[in-house]
């Protein structure tokens, strides 16, 4: 059900300000959430209650960084429940950068690499996203249709772009959410959006409801 609730960023004008702006205006938002361990886990909560989460057999995750929703907590007990989780690496040269997925089995299997994000060793094994795969994305901005706001990269864009698979899911705080995010042709809506006050069913990742 969506979740019907009051957000303080819904409001938000997206046509004074452009992606550069909105980025740092929801990184300072994203900052300065309150309460942050209580709401993670209530997120997650959320995402365990998922009929989504249930049947899925892989879970497609981000290692979070500063502050971003926590992950790293909670990838024990979804690794406890038997999903296969795999985790993102930067690969490529840096005029043509990309992002693969790799399978872990413990923290054991990570390690530093860009910006001093954990990612999978160079020994693990690559992950193909299918059917019954559920991604978790972040982003620093969303809205209730799906749209999202990264941080300028493109990975998650061009990685659903040549990928197929169950569910991606964006997870953020509530203060994440705004009116409307700007987007682009290459820019792609995940189905649902998770915050601590609940989830929303969004888009496919055409932007079609």
């Amino acid at each position: 059900m969506l979740k019907s609730v009051m957000m303080k960023n819904m409001d938000f004008n997206i046509n004074d300000i452009d992606k550069r702006q909105l980025r740092k205006y929801m990184r300072e938002i994203r900052s300065k959430v309150s309460s942050r361990k209580e709401k993670e886990d209530c997120i997650w909560q959320h995402i365990f209650s998922l009929p989504q989460y249930n049947k899925c057999e892989d879970i497609f995750v981000y290692c979070s960084y500063n502050d971003e929703v926590n992950t790293i907590s909670y990838i024990s007990r979804c690794i406890a429940e038997g999903k296969k989780i795999a985790l993102p690496k930067v690969e490529g040269s840096i005029k043509n950068p990309k992002m693969n997925f790799y399978y872990i089995h413990s923290f054991d299997d990570l390690q530093q690499g860009v910006l001093g994000i954990l990612e999978p060793k160079n020994n693990c094994l690559l992950a193909t996203p299918s059917s019954s795969t559920l991604m978790l994305l972040p982003g620093l901005a969303f809205d209730t249709l799906g749209g999202r706001i990264g941080y300028g990269g493109g990975y998650y864009d061009y990685y659903l772009s040549n990928h197929t698979m169950g569910t991606h899911i964006g997870i953020c705080f509530e203060e994440q959410l705004i009116k409307k995010v700007p987007t682009e042709d290459t820019d792609k809506f995940v189905n649902m959006i998770v915050t601590d006050k609940g989830v929303y069913y969004g888009s496919d990742s055409n932007g079609k409801k």
